[in-house]
Order: C-alpha cells, then sequence, then structure tokens
C-alpha cells in the first residue's frame, strides 16, 4: 500500500538520517522494503557524515539486509567523512 498523500517518506533529522537509514540500523528488512518498494523512499542518500544505509546495516552485521541493499543497487563503495 502507498503511503498516505501527506507522508514525506525521505524527510531527515537534522543529521540527514532519514526513516530508510533506521529501519536499516534497527533491522527492519520488512519496513526498509517497504520505504523502497511501495513509499518510493530514496535508498541512497547520505546523512551529513556522508554515510548511507549499506554502512549502517555492515555496522551491525546483518548480511540478510545488506544482500537486500546490494541488490537494490545501493552503493557498496561509499566512505564517509567522519
Amino acid at each position: 500500500a502507498a503511503p498516505p498523500r501527506n507522508l514525506h517518506v525521505d524527510h531527515c533529522t537534522k543529521d540527514g538520517t532519514s526513516a530508510f537509514h533506521w529501519a536499516v540500523w534497527q533491522g527492519h528488512l520488512p519496513v526498509a522494503r517497504w520505504l523502497v518498494e511501495e513509499a518510493g523512499a530514496n535508498f541512497g542518500s547520505l546523512n551529513s557524515y556522508g554515510c548511507n544505509a549499506m554502512q549502517w546495516a555492515a555496522q551491525t552485521e546483518d548480511l540478510a539486509m545488506c544482500k537486500y541493499l546490494f541488490d537494490i543497487g545501493l552503493d557498496v563503495e561509499c566512505v564517509n567523512f567522519n
């Protein structure tokens, strides 16, 4: 199901962290999938430290999440700056 019209799925915190980043960090693969596949979230966004969601998933050692992010084409060579 698509999100309500007034829901901004790419809205970020002050440091650029999105709902997608948080779903990945917390290991919520079904939520991450919904945000990308149904709500159209920008899965390639970077926070203010230059981190993308792959870096968040790698820190948690969530292989299923890493595989999903790789499969949807997330940049696995992104280098942050913090």
